[in-house]
């Protein structure tokens, strides 16, 4: 990986204590698929079966427990998720809200322990998609499936069904082929293979895409909004999103998935979900966002129309991945002056919105769309963002993160913070496959090259 100048002098790790577990793990891998973790390992998400249940683990390790041929995948906000190349789904980390598809099996101790998601043994799952407190699936005949408990409509089963232990079907959608899901804190999103967009859960800020309230009668969530951490706030990163949820109390709920009538008019082939925003991505490379933008995530001015394109530089022909973080976002565009085979699978990444611990991986203060800093001769082909940190995969199949360090979530062996990509250097010998980030975890979907 190539860095800009002057920026790895600021980056020396010599001398940074930090707590935790580091491992040299990655001599075990072979040349099947493995998953790799790294990260707060507080409720159980990295899937370590390693001697004090809350270890952070400060560089990427083997997940033990898998089946060698995993394909696929996700992480929730505290919990992950795995696919076999023959349709079976795997899940580990917090399960207080029944969102590992288990039957039995339910202490904290056997939360980090990976298994199979149960109900779904005749049903072959081709992708998956995780919140905090929801699981959903996609099946190769296009079926979406949902596990898991909200009093927001996440579920996306029917009204007033707040919890599924196993996966059910997600009838409201029968006969639509869907081809990805999206799930951010309390909505979902996900596109039909013919590009038609659907939404559900938690109507605030407009982040469905539709007026909650012109299709549901208002629905009341408990005084008390129910926990999803299983640790107290630390620190001004989780007073921020303490701020977030302030909102969150009350509001319309849609319990089934609903069109989104406002891009009707275009194809929609991919979807992501921040928080409490929502991006979109068209076959014509145009971003749409909505949702709350206080944090200036949405990547245009609040006072223009509910559901709005992200504006780049003229000579970017096309977006074509998107990801959203908490409260910020990402966006590979489509490199000028490459080939077409190039400019189709790899570009550069640009970032906006909340900056709070430099994982928009730029200098200054503003949160508009601007290039990431360090990677000028470096071509992304894919990007995920975290509660305070962001991880890129560039086309020579390299792992490079920023943002906050905190439990090791960088992956680079200490707790530091990077205001700019750097490459995860304890990855050499494997060719990484995937991105997923939870909140404070990361996945990685690994092939050995040796």
């Amino acid at each position: 990986m190539i860095l800009s100048k002057g920026i790895t002098s600021s980056l020396d790790r010599q001398h940074r204590n930090f707590s935790g577990t580091s491992h040299k793990g990655l001599r075990e891998l072979n040349s099947a698929t493995r998953v790799l973790s790294f990260g707060d390992g507080s409720n159980g998400a990295l899937g370590h079966d390693a001697e004090g249940y809350a270890s952070d683990v400060f560089e990427p390790v083997p997940v033990h427990g898998l089946p060698p041929n995993i394909v696929k995948v996700a992480a929730g906000h505290y919990h992950s998720l795995a696919v076999t190349d023959d349709g079976q789904v795997w899940a580990w980390g917090r399960n207080a809200e029944g969102q590992l598809g288990r039957r039995v099996g339910n202490s904290r101790e056997d939360w980090r322990r990976p298994r199979r998601v149960e109900g779904l043994e005749d049903v072959h799952i081709k992708d998956v998609a995780a919140s905090g407190v929801v699981s959903m699936a996609i099946a190769n005949d296009g079926s979406l499936w949902s596990w898991g408990s909200s009093k927001r409509g996440q579920l996306g089963l029917a009204p007033n069904v707040v919890q599924s232990l196993l996966p059910q079907r997600v009838e409201s959608l029968q006969g639509q082929q869907m081809s990805q899901v999206a799930l951010g804190w309390g909505h979902g999103l996900a596109c039909t293979s013919e590009g038609e967009l659907f939404a559900w859960g938690y109507g605030e800020d407009g982040r469905l895409g539709f007026n909650a309230f012109d299709v549901a009668k208002e629905v009341k969530l408990e005084k008390r909004m129910p926990s999803h951490t299983s640790s107290k706030p630390a620190g001004a990163v989780d007073i921020e999103t303490e701020k977030l949820l302030e909102k969150e109390k009350t509001a319309v709920a849609i319990w089934r998935p609903h069109r989104v009538e406002a891009l009707a008019h275009e194809r929609v082939r991919s979807v992501a979900c921040g928080m409490d925003h929502s991006l979109s991505l068209t076959d014509n490379g145009d971003i749409y966002s909505f949702g709350d933008n206080s944090l200036g995530q949405l990547g245009r001015p609040v006072n223009e129309a509910p559901i709005g394109t992200v504006a780049f530089p003229d000579e970017y022909p096309q977006a074509i991945v998107i990801a959203a973080g908490l409260g910020h976002s990402l966006a590979i565009l489509s490199k000028p002056y490459t080939s077409v085979a190039l400019s189709n699978s790899s570009g550069d990444l640009y970032s906006w919105g909340w900056n709070k611990a430099s994982q928009l991986g730029r200098d200054g203060e503003s949160d508009r769309p601007g290039l990431v800093v360090g990677l000028d001769e470096e071509m992304l082909i894919a990007a995920k963002g975290g509660r305070v940190h962001s991880v890129g995969l560039t086309s020579n199949r390299e792992v490079c993160v920023w943002g906050s360090g905190k439990n090791g979530r960088l992956g680079l062996g200490s707790s530091a913070d990077e205001p700019y990509p750097f490459p995860i250097e304890s990855l050499n010998g494997v060719s990484v496959l995937q991105l997923a980030c939870g909140f404070d975890h990361s996945l990685l979907l690994v092939r050995s090259t040796g």
